[in-house]
């Protein structure tokens, strides 16, 4: 079979470049801190994929939440902390891949003294609410493990 020219690629290949959304700040309500977020990519039918990549600043963390569909998410650096209420605070670095199943309640953020990314992958239900919110994490609830 001949090579495909350049031509032929393009006229049978469909890219679309998004344009890039205002990063947000994470609202008090829902994030203790500074948390800034850019959503890459919110789909719609028939996939629904919500994708964001999000930035806690030293010491920032969510509320509690859970997802409907559960929520995965790639930490791509500093060194971060996750919790399923009633287990145990987990260290997260880069690399690091943690998925939370539907319906579990959790918290993330960074350590106290590093910055942390992830990338946030979850899905959207056809019907009702993708995420519900709870309550602030508290201190006590908060930190490093022993």
């Amino acid at each position: 079979m001949p090579p495909r020219t350049r031509r032929a690629c393009l006229l049978s290949t469909v890219v679309e470049l998004l344009p890039k959304q205002p990063t947000t700040k994470g609202p008090a309500e829902l994030f203790t801190g500074d948390v800034y977020f850019d959503v890459i990519i919110r789909g719609g039918e028939p996939s629904r994929v919500r994708v964001n990549t999000v930035r806690f600043c030293p010491g920032a963390r969510t509320a509690w939440h859970t997802h409907a569909l559960g929520q995965t998410l790639h930490v791509t650096d500093g060194v971060g902390l996750v919790q399923a209420r009633g287990g145990e605070v987990i260290v997260i670095r880069p690399g690091d891949v943690v998925y939370t199943p539907p319906g579990e309640w959790h918290w993330h953020g960074a350590t106290p003294d590093q910055f942390m990314i992830h990338t946030a992958i979850w899905g959207g239900p056809a019907a009702g609410a993708e995420t519900e919110w709870g309550e602030h994490v508290s201190d006590a609830e908060y930190g490093y493990p022993d």
